[in-house]
């Protein structure tokens, strides 16, 4: 199995891993998690992986049928904290006491959904020069070393409490580490060297580190364990399906059906890429707490996710929860569900509550959970369905003596709306970096009037120096970026292109594209266009209701300059004929090809030489 280390996101930037310098080849150094890393090791140890035919299972747990049988009962984890200080008392960087009892406000607070708490057995301070911060995450592998030495010199009863040890790090030439988790199958789990390890800077309200290495200490592998840690598409674990479809989903990958597979992604929108069909990723969980997206992103586990940590938790580590026994009787089921269309795409839902003794209410949608409300609730809202489609709906009560029967109905939602036509307005194109130069690509698409369209999906691709797929959605602005692989090379040039335009009640008319794709660098084969250090072309207001519009050739070329508005619609051909190289420039009056008079604002032109296409904004003004 390729050893593979893991992400863990801070929620400094919803879109943007931290960036904590550059290492000799310029790339990125970014934080890490070593739980993988550290399994392989173990597993190298144990020679657990050789001892195991197909996709390694570690226990019962891994059994759906035993995982799912798993009743999700109150449970808490007993947790003693570890701050590693200074010989002075001095705290770990970027640490307070604080901090500690924030995180565990943190911890309680991402894990009560799935009858999971934290309680707090103490808080102990070291003071030990030698291990205050350990040493950088380097190929040296020291500090596996200086961690296992914390674990072993500071480890308090671990077979009946979870050890959570804080300490600093240095910055290495691979990463900054933030966690190692041990998980439950581990024999390490229950003894000296079992808990978890937490970077200092990265302990407090609001940091998703903690609740993620807590999820692999009660069984949890990474969401992309099936992609981005298996050796290739050849791997008999490898997970290429979706999951809910795939009759082997629960015995491969992160051996949870309903997780969606997913290589390593680093924002909380969908990663670009094709798997191992060809096809596009699908619908990744980026808000899983064991992805790797942004802090900001998460917000959840799934159903099979919380049996599977209950399952574990009482199967190898009882010494270290306290289970919770209920004597309540089941809750009586809900009554006369009703599924009313809201509008074209949401649906009211309200059921009579006949129980007087329920923790709460479940609602599914087509057999999937889609809500967990509070007790006495009578009502919901669900959103973000399909026009004009059919959904079946059950609603069920719960306490911790069992689940009712369910209430069921089915609604069909309102009529689609018109959709709005949309286009590219614009591709804007830049090439940036010193030793490594990369493209940018900022997409526009607007609608027939010109205006942004905010959450319009749009995929296309790099060709060129380097290649690619890319989507993306778009902001308030209409705009959505993306940026090429780098290069080291002298000679460059890519071209982007738009391939589809998506959304909900959008639909893509290329035909209006004021470009469908563009191209930036110093080498693109065939340039007429002057690109160097400029605009391929611009422009200058002039008064007196006209503007000029420059451009630099390379040679001689046949061309043409139309003007259109910002509706995609033909105003005025200005150039029509053969162009001598250099400097060139043409001034429009402001008038249309009938000869009116067009109103100031600003349109686009588009100049074809020798078969190029250059396409910019002009402004006229009064």
């Amino acid at each position: 199995m390729l050893v593979s280390l893991c992400l863990i996101l801070m929620a400094v930037s919803a879109y943007a891993l931290p960036y904590v310098g550059a290492d000799k080849s310029g790339e990125p150094i970014r934080p890490v998690c070593g739980t993988q890393e550290y399994w392989d090791i173990r597993a190298a140890e144990l020679n657990w992986y050789a001892d195991k035919a197909g996709c390694p299972t570690e226990g019962v747990c891994d059994n759906p049928a035993t995982r799912d049988g798993t009743a999700n009962d109150a449970m808490t984890v007993k947790v003693v904290f570890h701050v590693i200080r200074d010989k002075n008392g001095g705290m770990p960087i970027g640490l307070t006491e604080a901090d500690v009892y924030n995180q565990v406000d943190q911890l309680n607070a991402d894990y009560a959904a799935y009858n999971i708490d934290f309680q707090m057995q103490g808080l102990r301070y070291h003071n030990d020069r030698a291990l205050t911060s350990v040493s950088a995450y380097s190929s040296s592998g020291r500090w596996w070393n200086d961690i296992m030495a914390i674990k072993d010199k500071y480890n308090e009863s671990p077979s009946t409490q979870m050890n959570i040890y804080i300490s600093g790090m240095d910055n290495g030439v691979y990463g900054v580490l933030l966690g190692i988790a041990t998980f439950p199958w581990d024999p390490n789990a229950v003894a000296a060297r079992g808990g978890l390890w937490l970077n200092s800077q990265y302990v407090g309200a609001g940091q998703g580190t903690a609740s993620h290495e807590m999820g692999h200490c009660l069984g949890l592998w990474h969401t992309h364990h099936g992609v981005s840690e298996t050796s290739g598409c050849a791997d008999m674990c490898y997970e290429n399906a979706h999951s809910r479809t795939d009759a082997n989903a629960d015995f491969v990958g992160d051996f949870c059906k309903d997780t969606m597979p997913t290589p390593t992604n680093y924002y909380c929108s969908a990663p670009g890429g094709t798997d191992c069909n060809g096809s596009s990723w699908g619908a990744t969980d980026t808000g899983n707490f064991m992805g790797y997206a942004p802090d900001s992103c998460y917000d959840h586990f799934s159903d099979e996710q919380a049996s599977r940590m209950h399952c574990w938790s009482r199967d190898m580590l009882p010494g270290l929860i306290i289970t919770q026994s209920c004597s309540d009787p089941v809750p009586s089921a809900p009554s006369s569900l009703t599924a009313t269309a809201s509008g074209s795409y949401g649906m009211n839902l309200s059921w009579n509550d006949n129980s007087n003794n329920e923790d709460g209410f479940t609602v599914t949608r087509n057999g999937s959970v889609v809500a967990n409300l509070g007790a006495n609730t009578t009502s919901y809202g669900d959103s973000g369905l399909n026009c004009e489609t059919s959904y079946n709906y059950a609603v069920y009560a719960g306490n911790c003596g069992g689940d009712s029967g369910s209430a069921t109905a089915v609604g069909t939602t309102g009529t689609c709306p018109a959709a709005t036509a949309v286009h590219v307005g614009a591709i804007d194109m830049s090439v940036s970096g010193n030793k490594r130069k990369t493209a940018s690509a900022s997409i526009l698409i607007v609608d027939a009037g010109g205006s942004p369209i905010s959450g319009a999906s749009v995929s296309g691709a790099w060709s060129g120096t380097t290649s690619g797929s890319a989507s993306g959605t778009t902001g308030s602005d209409g705009r959505v970026s993306f940026t090429s692989s780098n290069t080291r090379n002298s000679s460059y040039c890519w071209t982007f292109t738009v391939s589809n335009v998506s959304g909900t009640g959008l639909t893509y008319n290329a035909g209006a594209n004021v470009m469908t794709s563009n191209s930036a660098g110093n080498a693109c084969a065939g340039r007429v266009v002057y690109n160097g250090t400029i605009d391929w072309a611009e422009q200058d207001g002039l008064s007196g209701g006209s503007t000029r519009i420059a451009f630099n050739l390379l040679r001689n070329a046949d061309v043409t300059l139309d003007v259109y508005d910002v509706r995609g619609h033909l105003v005025r051909r200005l150039v029509d004929g053969s162009s001598m190289s250099g400097e060139n420039s043409v001034t429009w009056n402001g008038s249309t090809d009938s000869g009116q008079r067009a109103s100031a604002g600003t349109y686009l032109f588009r100049l074809n030489a020798g078969g190029e296409v250059v396409n910019g904004r002009v402004l006229l003004v009064k």
